[in-house]
């Protein structure tokens, strides 16, 4: 009997050495796991960082989706506005068979007749900003109409009015000359949806939100 009594406590502390040594193991297991998580959380936060420094991604995003047409609006008075020669709203023109909405700015001292009396290729030269739109939601088949969204899609005119635009929101510490040198310049996040190329067309710069 006395016999059998040892051998239960010999195998209760067996049994209490054995989980304390499961517990030991299971908490270096989720202690380095902890600092694994903390270290691959700061690396992501300074890739974020880093990746976010020389772009304006939360407007570029806000780009790709537009309430209303007067929003839009204020996004191409605000790219007239980084204009280092002034210019005036000349008008804004909406293009339903093609879903697009364009606006265009003209110099400041240009009058209406004075640009009226410009072949098509010249206007052309001018900075403009077009959006295309859909309906959001739109389902035919169910009647549901949707809501009219628009989205930032080009923005055109000369090098010298276009430069500040790409410079401003898509790289920072872009330089004047070397930008001009390449003939096609990228910004590109595709998890974020983000992706612009800002080259020459012919006698134009064009920045296209592709």
């Amino acid at each position: 009997m006395k016999k059998l009594l040892l051998l239960i406590v010999l195998l209760i502390n067996l049994l209490v050495s054995a989980q304390s040594s499961t517990d030991i193991i299971m908490a270096g297991v989720k202690q380095r796991d902890a600092q694994r998580a903390a270290l691959q959380k700061e690396k992501t936060s300074k890739d974020s960082i880093a990746k976010h420094a020389n772009a304006n991604y939360d407007y570029l995003k806000s780009l790709n989706k537009i309430a209303t047409d007067k929003e839009a609006l204020k996004i191409a008075e605000d790219i007239a506005g980084l204009q280092t020669k002034k210019v005036r709203l000349l008008r804004s023109k909406d293009l339903p068979d093609i879903s697009l909405y364009i606006v265009r700015f003209v110099p400041e001292e240009m009058t209406t007749e004075q640009y009226d009396a410009l072949d098509n290729e010249t206007k052309d030269k001018f900075l403009t900003v077009r959006f295309s739109y859909w309906n959001e939601g739109e389902n035919k088949d169910l009647e549901i109409k949707g809501i009219k969204t628009y989205r930032l899609s080009q923005v055109s005119g000369s090098y010298l009015q276009m430069f500040p635009v790409w410079k401003t929101y898509c790289k920072y510490d872009a330089d004047l000359v070397k930008t001009q040198e390449n003939s096609t310049n990228t910004f590109a996040d595709i998890p974020e949806n983000l992706h612009y190329l800002f080259r020459k067309d012919r006698d134009i710069w064009v920045l296209m939100n592709r």
